[in-house]
């Protein structure tokens, strides 16, 4: 069974969040955060800037279709099944495309190819980024030619001739395009793992236990997400069970953390862990009876820790 719904990525929440001066560790307050040199942190901003930039352009495309859950491939085939050389039998004919969107994308890769940052982890995602833009670039040209063809109804005068003499061209653009898409959501994923990973154990590092633990919980959740939209059959998929069970194991380590910290941020924890087990549920019930609904369910809870994470300092 594959699932279609659209998961949003992760902005960067890099470390960088933990090196103010006055800051101090959550759990022994003599022990204070390591400082950052001015040259690093200013390294590590434009690396989190540069991320972004990325993750921005990947999550365009994305809302682009939200919140029908179509995804570029779907639409694709939506665009494809019209039949134009059966002009009568099309109720409501479309692009199926955002210009807009497509535009917001393009410039969020280029802004984020011309930064520069002074480690080589980026090497592979500027590769993906350069292709991205050879092929989106003709893709919306063309797309901004074809979009007023559609929106001005002018294929009643013409029985779609325009559109049937651009679509091969166009069908051939977009199908480039999603995979390069696809290419670009993989290259941004990698690094925004071992991002994650790197964020786990400084907050580690820094005895800051509960923080290491809502990350190591947020990024067990993606990795079950990820595994239940790519199962045949989540009810007998042993990586399914497993996830269930690592991330029911890490929530309770999380719980444990939250309820030994009284503090300002407790409340904010809570919601984190709360939404948490709802995902936690909607995959069990997913596992017990694979069903739309409840994966649904669980992209949305997780898109809504995504919006709030942004927001939120540790």
């Amino acid at each position: 069974m594959k699932f279609k719904s659209i998961m949003l990525i992760l902005l960067a929440l890099f470390v960088i969040q933990g090196c103010g001066k006055d800051e101090k560790n959550e759990i022994n307050e003599t022990n204070k955060i390591s400082e950052a040199s001015e040259p690093s942190q200013k390294s590590d901003q434009s690396s989190i800037e540069k991320f972004n930039q990325y993750v921005d352009a990947y999550n365009d495309i994305n809302k682009w279709f939200w919140p029908f859950d179509k995804g570029p491939d779907n639409s694709l085939k939506e665009y494809k099944d019209q039949d134009f050389n059966n002009g009568a039998n099309i109720s409501n004919p479309s692009i199926f495309l955002s210009t807009d969107a497509m535009t917001r994308a393009i410039e969020n890769v280029k802004k984020a190819q011309t930064m520069e940052t002074s480690d080589g982890k980026f090497a592979q995602i500027d590769e993906v980024g350069k292709k991205f833009l050879a092929i989106a670039e003709p893709l919306l040209k063309q797309a901004t030619d074809i979009k007023p063809y559609f929106d001005s109804k002018k294929y009643m005068d013409d029985n779609f001739a325009f559109i049937k003499g651009q679509n091969k061209e166009f069908v051939d653009k977009w199908s480039q395009f999603n995979v390069v898409y696809h290419e670009l959501g993989s290259a941004i994923s990698a690094l925004e793992r071992q991002n994650r990973l790197d964020e786990i154990k400084y907050h580690k590092d820094n005895g800051n236990y509960r923080a290491a633990s809502l990350k190591q919980s947020l990024l067990i959740a993606n990795d079950l997400i990820t595994v239940i939209s790519e199962s045949k059959d989540p009810k007998t998929d042993a990586k399914v069970a497993t996830l269930i069970a690592d991330l029911d194991k890490e929530l309770a380590n999380l719980k444990k953390e939250i309820d030994s910290n009284n503090d300002d941020k407790k409340s904010s924890y809570t919601s984190e862990l709360d939404q948490l087990n709802r995902i936690l549920g909607s995959a069990r019930s997913i596992k017990a009876n694979p069903n739309d609904n409840d994966y649904d369910s669980m992209i949305r809870e997780y898109n809504n820790m995504i919006d709030f994470l942004h927001m939120f300092k540790y």
